[in-house]
């Protein structure tokens, strides 16, 4: 059994002399505290123009089957970077006979709703943890 819930969507952009090396601190000030997953890593320069990708997952483990993820999908061109982030809740148990199917069952009835709660919560302060620290370093 896999759920996987969004709980969060944000996008902005600001305004940095280095957006590139901007993503990348952000990226390396995440890493401090929670698992990040490099995902894209693309820098393109034309003389004039520059233009970046960079594109992570946090992953911060709840239990052996819960986990929060966040996506960040950070776009820069000449000067202004443009931030996607999404957070989700994810759930994958393996069910592979009757007594899995049944924690299964007893984990999305009982147990998924309180995990619900405290992802929202988790998520919510990472995503006040993110806003100021791409306020502080614009």
């Amino acid at each position: 059994m896999k759920i996987k819930e969004s709980l969060m969507n944000q996008s902005f952009s600001v305004s940095n002399s280095d957006p590139y090396l901007f993503s990348l601190q952000v990226m390396e000030e995440l890493s401090k505290d929670v698992k990040v997953i490099e995902r894209k890593n693309q820098y393109e320069t034309d003389g004039p123009h520059h233009r970046s990708v960079v594109v992570f997952d946090t992953v911060d483990l709840i239990d052996d089957f819960s986990k929060i993820l966040f996506r960040f999908n950070l776009v820069s061109e000449d000067g202004t970077l443009r931030a996607n982030i999404t957070g989700s809740l994810a759930v994958g148990i393996d069910e592979t006979g009757f007594f899995s199917q049944i924690f299964s069952d007893y984990y999305v009835k009982v147990i998924f709703p309180l995990l619900r709660k405290i992802s929202e919560e988790k998520i919510s302060f990472f995503g006040e943890r993110i806003e100021k620290l791409f306020e502080q370093n614009s």
